[in-house]
């Protein structure tokens, strides 16, 4: 598995070699192949003039007795990616305006797909440097494209050695034991002076297929794709009509049998009354039982003649209301569309547990 770190660098290049030297030092299945570096025309100045003439990169790597075929980050193109102008013509020398902001989240949301699209490597993505935008765009992005493996990350250094006024600037622990001098006072850096902050982030990748039929484009059309896709539960609408066993969700009719009416009823039942969710299917059994023991003949006309769907409890089979729930998903599946808050209606969201998610105030006819 080939390990890429995705850096965001604004004027700290510090954030980078912290970064790589925390990974390295951690555990060696941790160490990066390459590293990617996302920054802007100052921020490429200053990788050159802190990192690379120097050849701090190499120093560290010597150090840690890094083999040459990892860590690898160099002034080239690959490594060091810019993000383009609002014009398109030159390098961006910051992220300031609405137009910079839309540039940079495609600029780093296309990093992230090229990387993320080979199922041979795993992407750490540290949002330590540049802008707060530029960190939130970051996070953003992962949000969109990370997979399980892949991390997001921060750096995190100990005062006072984060600190710019720091005299030499503080770039990773070295085995030298370097001194560094702060107001007049000498401080030693020590190996637990870096951390790495995991930070746990939502992954919709795998929502896009099934719920969109496509991954994400460009940021700011899969920002708006969504907005104008995704269900706002002030329009959800659930009717329930006993007269013909069916559902009328947000104007659309779908037809249930008996035994499903009463179930999807009961589960309506219990959303209309703010009650919790149905874990397992024997307290499904039971409260479908229980409900449809308190229906009478006025209420749902039939009840009588079809008790017998419910009364037996010990005839009863721990697979019958499970494969209803089945049937009535199947049948709102292939009826109501995700833009339209199809899972909001659905009488499962995760297995053995029941339960719609239509607010309260949406339902009729319970």
């Amino acid at each position: 598995m080939k390990e890429v770190l995705i850096c965001l660098c604004g004027l700290s290049p510090a954030v980078i070699t912290e970064m790589a030297y925390a990974l390295a030092t951690s555990d060696t299945t941790t160490i990066p192949d390459e590293i990617i570096a996302i920054a802007t025309k100052p921020g490429k100045a200053l990788l050159r003039k802190e990192i690379f003439q120097p050849c701090l990169w190499e120093k560290m790597k010597s150090e840690l007795s890094i083999p040459d075929n990892k860590c690898i980050f160099a002034d080239t193109g690959y490594n060091v990616r810019i993000i383009p102008s609002s014009d398109r013509k030159s390098d961006a020398s910051d992220v300031s305006t609405g137009k910079d902001v839309e540039l940079a989240a495609d600029f780093i949301l296309d990093t992230v797909r090229q990387f993320s699209e080979n199922p041979d490597t795993r992407i750490t993505f540290s949002i330590s440097g540049g802008r707060k935008t530029m960190s939130a765009l970051g996070a953003l992005a992962m949000t969109l494209l990370g997979r399980d493996r892949d991390r997001l990350c921060h750096v995190l250094v100990r005062p006072p050695l984060d600190s710019p006024l720091l005299s030499p600037r503080f770039y990773y622990h070295s085995r030298n034991n370097r001194k560094y001098v702060l107001d007049g006072k000498v401080f030693y850096s020590s190996r637990s002076d870096i951390s790495i902050c995991d930070i746990p982030f939502v992954r919709i990748r795998n929502l896009f297929p099934e719920k969109f039929s496509r991954l994400p484009g460009s940021f700011m059309d899969t920002v708006d794709f969504i907005n104008k896709n995704a269900p706002a539960t002030h329009a959800m609408r659930l009717q329930l009509n006993r007269h013909d066993l069916s559902l009328n969700i947000n104007g659309s009719k779908i037809s249930l049998s008996f035994p499903e009416y009463v179930l999807y009823w009961m589960l309506a039942d219990r959303a209309s009354k703010g009650k919790k969710k149905i874990e397992g299917e024997g307290e499904l059994h039971s409260e479908v039982i229980a409900f449809a023991r308190q229906i009478t003949e006025s209420a749902l006309p039939g009840i009588g003649i079809r008790y017998s769907h419910f009364s037996n409890e010990r005839l009863y089979d721990p697979e019958y209301f499970r494969k209803k729930v089945s049937s009535i998903k199947k049948k709102i599946e292939g009826t109501i569309h995700f833009s339209n808050g199809r899972d909001f209606f659905l009488p499962s969201h995760a297995r053995g547990v029941y339960g719609l998610n239509v607010p309260a105030e949406n339902i009729d006819g319970t």
